[in-house]
């Protein structure tokens, strides 16, 4: 009659080694305690779209819920009501700041992963301590990340692709720049989860590519030759044109400043049309499209950055 509780207590004893081991093994393991529930939820509403394909222009077509942000509060509620009155730097900056937040569990474990890699080398050594301040600047930067993101659900984090193809949409060059090449999207590795945003990026990345490029801002042609021959998330949108894409890259190299520098794009664009393939008659046909880009081209906006997404609307143009 005894053996049934001693072979509890033994399952029990077997079960906390286990447990103890995982976490002495495992020390990335963290236990976390479950956020409370919150006692006034918010009244049920029905979800509005957040952006459309084709807005008013100079009107960003927003419709963002209180729920729909988490905290801090103050600097959110700020960032949703300048958008919803159609600010377009909101729209940015809320996109930059959510995607910052969804990307918090990745940069952590990087981080972890520099760290394994420093206490690998010898404690003393010149690759050991370029290591550390790498370490320590990431991990500033992660604990800033972190005080702004405390309080954001999870899933309220990857939802700031849709502030991003808003501000987009309304004509926000950075953001569609960022748009185009997929950054501020976040992909889960689940296809079902990441369906809305992956047709809003087929439906919605053609036609941006086209007024960023119409724009003549160097970062545009130079989006444009890659995407024609690479995507960044499989088939590209636009459809696989080699020929297009050595068009921009002629555009580009034909303004190239600088005699080394143009000899060095050279170089990589007799590559590209070796590894491509491409005949006499298809790089004909490429110089002839690059000669009209040339004039369109705007070389002073080269001067022009975009820190922190471009979020500053005076300064990135639009």
């Amino acid at each position: 009659m005894r053996k049934r509780p001693l072979i509890a207590l033994g399952m029990l004893g077997l079960g906390l080694s286990g447990a103890w081991w995982i976490l002495a093994s495992h020390p990335e393991v963290v236990l976390e305690r479950p956020a409370p529930e919150s006692r006034s939820p918010p009244p049920a509403s029905s979800p509005q779209p957040l952006a459309s394909a084709n807005p008013p222009a100079g009107r960003l077509q927003l419709e963002v819920t209180e729920a729909s942000v988490g905290h801090p509060a103050d600097a959110f509620s700020s960032l949703k009501a300048k958008a919803n009155a159609g600010e377009t730097s909101a729209a940015c900056q809320l996109a930059f700041e959510l995607h910052r937040c969804a990307q918090l569990p990745s940069l952590e474990s990087g981080l972890l992963q520099m760290r394994r890699q420093a206490y690998q080398l010898e404690e003393r050594s010149t690759d050991r301590a370029k290591l550390e301040v790498e370490i320590a600047s990431r991990t500033a930067a992660i604990d800033e990340y972190r005080a702004s993101c405390d309080g954001i659900d999870p899933k309220e984090r990857r939802e700031g692709w849709r502030y991003l193809l808003a501000a987009a949409n309304a004509g926000h060059l950075p953001s569609m720049l960022r748009f185009i090449h997929g950054l501020g999207l976040n992909w889960s590795g689940r296809p079902l989860d990441d369906l809305e945003q992956w047709i809003a990026y087929r439906d919605n990345m053609p036609s941006l590519l086209e007024r960023a490029v119409a724009s003549g801002h160097p970062d545009a042609y130079a989006a444009a030759a890659k995407l024609y021959t690479r995507a960044p998330f499989g088939k590209s949108p636009v459809g696989r044109d080699p020929v297009k894409s050595l068009a921009f890259r002629l555009a580009l190299v034909r303004t190239t400043a600088g005699d080394q520098a143009r000899a060095i794009e050279e170089v990589q664009i007799n590559r590209f049309i070796a590894e491509e393939k491409l005949d006499s008659a298809a790089v004909a046909r490429a110089e002839s499209l690059a000669t009209p880009l040339v004039a369109k081209l705007d070389l002073a906006s080269a001067k022009t950055s975009f820190p922190n997404g471009g979020c500053d609307v005076r300064a990135s143009g639009k």
